[in-house]
C-alpha cells in the first residue's frame, strides 16, 4: 500500500491534538494504519489507504476532524482526588497472562478467563453492595432498545458513531428456505431487513424507560448490569476498548439536591475502594465522545458545567491510561425525554455511576495478574464490604 501523508494547516493544541487522534479513526474505510508525526516542525499524519481508496476523500474527512478539534476548548481538567498507589508491575510482566486470559476473536470481541472472570464477578459485587448500601433496587434489562428510545433520549444524534444495528429474516418460510440453502453470505444478507432494535449502547437507558410518564415522589434509586455495545471502529484494538461489554450501572431519580448529593457520596466511595485497591488512578473531570460537529459547544457546556467525572486507571509503565468508571449527572435531560416528573408535576434530575466491568479487570490484572494472593482483599474473598 502507498505511503502517504497529510499536513496540517496550523499545529493543534494538547487537548485537540488528542481529539484529532480519536477522530482518525472515522476518517474513511480506507484509511491505514495512521500515525501522527511531525513533518518539518508541523503536525501530519502518516497513513497508507487500500487498493482503490478514495484518498481525496480520506484527506477531506482528516481536514474536517482537524477543524472539529480546533474548535475543542483547552479548559484544565479538574482532578478531584488522585490516588498514587503502588505502580504494581512493569509493562510486560503480565503479558503473557493478558493474551491466556484475554483471546481476541474478532476486533473488540473477545473471550475472558478464569482469572479475569473471577475479578468481573468480584467487582461487581463490590458495585452491587455500595448500590444496596445507597437503597437501590436491583433490575434485569435486555440488551436490546428501540429506535424510539434512542431519539427519545438523543442518543442518535450525539452518539451515532456508538450504535449497532441488526438484521432479521423476513417473517416467511420461503425466505427462511432461501436463506438457509443460499450460496454465499452476500446472497444471505440481501434477503433481511432492518431490525426494529439496537443494541444496548448504555444500561441506564433502560430506567428511564421502564419510568417513563410517572410520577416519582420520593428520590429512586435503581441499579442493573446492562450487556452494552458501542461500535469504536479502529479504536477496538486491545482489551480495554471493547465493542462488546459489561456495565454496572446505578441510577438516582430525584430533586436537584439529592442528585448533587448522591454524587457527593458517590465521590466519598470511590476515593475509599481507590484506597483499599492501592494502584494509581485519579477522579477527573471529563466530557462524552460528541463526534458530531456539535461537539464543540457540547463538550464546553458538559465542562463547565462540571457534568462529568471518570475514575481513570493507570497501566503499568504509567504512559497510558483507562477510564474505568464514570459519574454524571444528566440535569433534566433524560427528564425532559421520558417525562420523568414529582408529584408536583416538576421534572426531576438524574444522576448515574457506571462501571465498565472488563475495564476495572483488565487494568486490575495488568498490574496483579492472575496470582489471587497478589489481588487486594475487597476482591479475593467475592464479598462486598463496606467502602
Amino acid at each position: 500500500m502507498e505511503l502517504h501523508t497529510f499536513t496540517l494547516r496550523n499545529n493543534l493544541r494538547p487537548r485537540a491534538l488528542a481529539l484529532f487522534e480519536t477522530l482518525l479513526a472515522y476518517c474513511g474505510t480506507g484509511l491505514e494504519e495512521p500515525e501522527l508525526i511531525r513533518e518539518d516542525e508541523r503536525q501530519a499524519v502518516r497513513f497508507r489507504a487500500r487498493p482503490g481508496a478514495d484518498v481525496a476523500q480520506i484527506r477531506r474527512l482528516m481536514e474536517s476532524a482537524a477543524e472539529r478539534a480546533r474548535r475543542e476548548v483547552e479548559a484544565p481538567t479538574k482532578v478531584v482526588f488522585e490516588v498514587q498507589g503502588a505502580q504494581g508491575a512493569p509493562p510486560d510482566r503480565h503479558a503473557e497472562v493478558i493474551g491466556r486470559e484475554c483471546v481476541a476473536i474478532e476486533e473488540g470481541l473477545y473471550i475472558f478467563g478464569p482469572a479475569f472472570t473471577r475479578l468481573m464477578r468480584a467487582l461487581d459485587q463490590v458495585c452491587l453492595g455500595l448500590a444496596r448500601r445507597l437503597g437501590a433496587q436491583e433490575y434485569t434489562v435486555p440488551a436490546y432498545t428501540t429506535w424510539e428510545v434512542l431519539e427519545a433520549s438523543n442518543y442518535v444524534r450525539l452518539f451515532p458513531q456508538h450504535l449497532t444495528f441488526g438484521h432479521v429474516l423476513e417473517h416467511d418460510l420461503d425466505a427462511v428456505e432461501r436463506f438457509a440453502t443460499a450460496r454465499s453470505r452476500e446472497e444471505q444478507q440481501s434477503m433481511t431487513r432492518p431490525s426494529p432494535l439496537v443494541m444496548l449502547p448504555a444500561a441506564c437507558l433502560h430506567c428511564y424507560t421502564l419510568k417513563r410518564d410517572q410520577r416519582i415522589d420520593d428520590p429512586l434509586l435503581m441499579t442493573v448490569v446492562g450487556h452494552c455495545s458501542r461500535y469504536e471502529a479502529r479504536r477496538m484494538t486491545y482489551p480495554g476498548r471493547l465493542w462488546n461489554f459489561h456495565l454496572r450501572e446505578i441510577v438516582y431519580l430525584g430533586s436537584l439536591p439529592g442528585a448533587a448529593a448522591f454524587r457527593r457520596q458517590i465521590v466519598d466511595e470511590l476515593s475509599a475502594l481507590a484506597g483499599q485497591i492501592g494502584l494509581p488512578c485519579r477522579l477527573e473531570s471529563a466530557t462524552d465522545p460528541f463526534f458530531t460537529s456539535a461537539r464543540a459547544g457540547l463538550a464546553f457546556y458538559q465542562h463547565a458545567s462540571d457534568l462529568k467525572y471518570e475514575l481513570v486507571g493507570a497501566l503499568p509503565g504509567g504512559d497510558r491510561s483507562l477510564a474505568i468508571a464514570s459519574l454524571n449527572y444528566h440535569q433534566q435531560h433524560f427528564s425532559q425525554s421520558f417525562n420523568l416528573r414529582d408529584g408536583a408535576g416538576e421534572l426531576l434530575h438524574t444522576a448515574c455511576l457506571g462501571f465498565g466491568l472488563e475495564r476495572w479487570a483488565y487494568w486490575l490484572l495488568s498490574h496483579l495478574g492472575d496470582d489471587e494472593r497478589d489481588w487486594p482483599e475487597i476482591l479475593r474473598d467475592g464479598q462486598a464490604p463496606a467502602v
